[in-house]
């Protein structure tokens, strides 16, 4: 009986010692973009249907999915520019962005002189 416990007391940390080191890396493969909002269907034409998407300065493409960027287009229609932190994943033509995080981007102003 004491090597019965023993064994599934064993056992048991290791499961939790695997779980714990999964969400490490989860927290290690965030990534926070910036950039232009696009339509993946109008502007990309990379979906059948509408799904919000952000273009980088450098020139890479996220499509943004999850209840938060949802939400966030709904109550922030017309925004042009947003910083999105979330896990990514890919499926060989497009980079998914699960959002964790998004928010307006502070877009810069020239701040000319008058002379």
């Amino acid at each position: 009986m004491k090597t019965l416990l023993a064994t599934l007391l064993a056992s048991s940390l290791a499961f939790t010692g695997v779980g714990a080191e999964e969400k490490k890396k989860e927290k290690k493969g965030k990534t926070t973009v910036t950039g232009s909002v696009l339509c993946a269907k109008c502007d990309l034409k990379a979906k059948t249907s509408c799904q919000n998407a952000v273009k980088t300065a450098d020139g890479k493409t996220y499509l943004l999915a999850g209840k938060k960027a949802e939400k966030f287009f709904k109550e922030n229609k017309g925004t042009k520019k947003v910083t999105a932190t979330g896990t990514t994943s890919a499926d060989g033509k497009h980079t998914a962005l699960k959002v964790s995080k998004i928010a307006k981007a502070e877009e810069k102003k020239d701040k000319k002189k008058d002379t």
